[in-house]
């Protein structure tokens, strides 16, 4: 399958902690939006690559999500955001293992629409645990 080129496509890599970005799939190609605030940033970054194409959410086609890789929290706001879009404007959603723009298409075709679920690279890692509790 290829993509169209009518339509706009939106992959979220929040794998590495230092060059986070969102990629979008306009005009027959791939173009890169770094997310210098971080994770917290995505949807205005998101609602800023829409600004600037001059185009309306509804002409996104789908939301691919890098899950697995990268921090537990960017992984579960990204996600969130994902899914949010997809219950708002009935995008495509689906997640990638890695940053890769051949697969998205690949898992695109395979799950062109539904609710993603995260996959993380560990437990959660939310504070010290100062006491060490038996059960």
């Amino acid at each position: 399958m290829t993509l169209n080129r009518k339509k706009i496509y939106l992959l979220i890599d929040n794998v590495s902690t230092v060059d986070r970005a969102i990629y979008y799939f306009y005009k027959d190609q791939w173009n890169k939006e770094s997310l210098v605030a971080g994770v917290e940033d995505v949807l205005s970054m998101l609602e800023k690559i829409i600004l600037k194409l001059k185009i309306q959410w509804t002409e996104v086609e789908a939301i691919g999500v890098v899950v697995g890789l990268g921090s537990f929290t960017s992984t579960r706001v990204a996600v969130t955001v994902a899914n949010v879009l997809h219950l708002a404007f009935g995008l495509s959603v689906f997640g990638l293992s890695v940053p890769d723009f051949g697969l998205f298409e690949k898992e695109y075709e395979k799950n062109p629409a539904g609710y993603l679920s995260a996959t993380y690279s560990g437990l959660a890692n939310v504070g010290k645990n100062k006491k060490k509790i038996n059960l």
